[in-house]
């Protein structure tokens, strides 16, 4: 199959933000980018490796969704961006910036994560603008598909 880069853009509102069940993983829906399923998941209790430090990490990380199209041996090779989304102020965004790393997906590994964004104090501190009117953003900023493989059957 030729070579493809596609852009595209996905905004993930976290609304009632402080309702939710933080010690677990918080995850989209199930949407679409560039034909395929796709969920973003908020890791909001990642271990912190600071031995001096007992707050949790907060990491996102992109996850292929399993459809009934996939057959043995699909793979799809991605570049992307993740970032958190200040509210206040947009120059103080946090994200994984550009990506140089390009992820390949398939069957036996169906999610990336990146490294901690910030903690989870951090994140939940109103001052700070990540979340504002008890909503948090998540911004796919970009997405580029490139040479994908997905065998049809």
């Amino acid at each position: 199959m030729e070579n493809q880069e596609i852009f595209e853009k996905l905004t993930w509102n976290i609304k009632n933000f402080s309702k939710l069940k933080i010690l677990m993983d918080i995850k989209s829906d199930p949407f679409i980018l560039a034909g395929y399923a796709w969920r973003v998941i908020l890791h909001p209790h990642c271990k912190n490796p600071d031995p001096n430090s007992k707050d949790d990490l907060v990491t996102i990380s992109l996850k292929a969704v399993r459809t009934t199209s996939m057959s043995k041996g699909w793979s799809r090779h991605v570049k992307y961006n993740l970032s958190i989304f200040n509210q206040l102020d947009s120059n103080m965004t946090i994200g994984t910036g550009e990506s140089t790393n390009l992820h390949e997906y398939n069957e036996n590994q169906l999610n990336w994560a990146y490294s901690p964004f910030m903690t989870l104090v951090e994140l939940c501190d109103l001052e700070n603008g990540f979340v504002v009117n008890d909503t948090c953003i998540i911004l796919v900023l970009r997405y580029l598909l490139v040479n994908q493989q997905m065998r049809i059957p």
